[in-house]
């Protein structure tokens, strides 16, 4: 296959240009501006029938059972609204320059956790779920030290080259989820460097075991427990929770059985971990993806809509 055969079509580069021109405008806006244009939507998710309202009411009900249905409409909707601040800060995310980026993390907690870790010399898993601005981690970490991200390529092929350039601009590699990113991930561990992981993603059947997520049985990934063994690398979790001004970094220290040779043992123990991370800030986790889509008995989850 020659280089030609390898580019997408005119159409899709034109829908690159055009999206990446929008977000370059877009990132002209301050942070405050982005955030509430972000409440805006998350209200129009949760007010309009949407998908995301639909999903979001169902992890909840499964998540929170004890929860009366007025508290978790009202959690619903925050997550809602942070979900939209999410989607529009990436335009400052992936566009603003490193210096201005490092400015509006105000205090990291517990980062000796982190410093610990490195000083071990083995490499170290930095594992951060869906909360926050986890876009923002990257830049923290992969300007001060060599890291490497795993990523699921996107669905739109106009997406993806946006993405991969935001995500390395300040020097981070990006491994995609196949078998030659997790190779460039063993040989990144091997070199001492950070890997930075999505652990709430959910994998296909052969990827994942199913392990208890909040009391729900959620088929979870096994490869970060096995890369973790396999390198002898410490995982850490992380958090980049949003504030009224700025943001907060919170490092979590995992714990042995996150290495156990059970896969069951070491999912249940990674789950356990993401789930301190969501209590962090339970309403800036992304209740709107369909985390229990795949059931243990072999069939899917239909995400229906509820009707009031």
């Amino acid at each position: 296959m020659n280089s030609a055969d390898s580019q997408p079509p005119p159409a899709t580069q034109r829908k690159t240009y055009v999206l990446s021109a929008v977000l370059t405008a877009l990132s002209w806006l301050p942070l405050p501006a982005l955030h509430a244009l972000g409440r805006l939507t998350g209200r129009l998710f949760w007010y309009l029938p949407t998908r995301e309202r639909d999903i979001t009411r169902t992890n909840l009900a499964l998540c929170f059972p004890e929860q009366s249905d007025r508290e978790r409409e009202r959690l619903g909707l925050n997550s809602l609204e942070h979900t939209g601040r999410a989607l529009w800060e990436i335009a400052a995310m992936w566009r603003w320059p490193q210096a201005r980026l490092q400015k509006l993390i105000v205090r990291e907690v517990n980062r000796e956790i982190f410093d610990e870790a490195l000083a071990l010399n083995r490499g170290v898993i930095l594992a951060s779920p869906h909360i926050g601005a986890w876009e923002l981690i990257t830049t923290h970490i992969g300007c001060r030290h060599p890291m490497i991200n795993m990523y699921r390529p996107s669905r739109s092929r106009a997406m993806d080259p946006i993405v991969c350039q935001a995500r390395s601009r300040f020097g981070s590699q990006n491994a995609p989820a196949t078998p030659r990113g997790v190779r460039m991930v063993l040989k990144a561990l091997h070199e001492k460097k950070v890997v930075g992981i999505l652990p709430d993603q959910e994998p296909d059947r052969e990827g994942g075991v199913f392990a208890p997520f909040f009391g729900q049985p959620a088929c979870t990934m096994t490869l970060l427990c096995k890369l973790a063994a396999r390198a002898r690398a410490p995982v850490v979790f992380c958090v980049m929770k949003r504030l009224k001004s700025g943001y907060e970094m919170h490092y979590l220290k995992s714990p042995p059985t996150l290495c156990d040779s059970d896969p069951q043992t070491a999912a249940t123990a990674l789950n356990a971990m993401v789930e301190a991370c969501v209590r962090c800030g339970p309403e800036q986790y992304l209740w709107s993806y369909k985390r229990f889509s795949l059931l243990p008995e072999g069939g899917k989850r239909r995400y229906r809509p509820r009707r009031r």
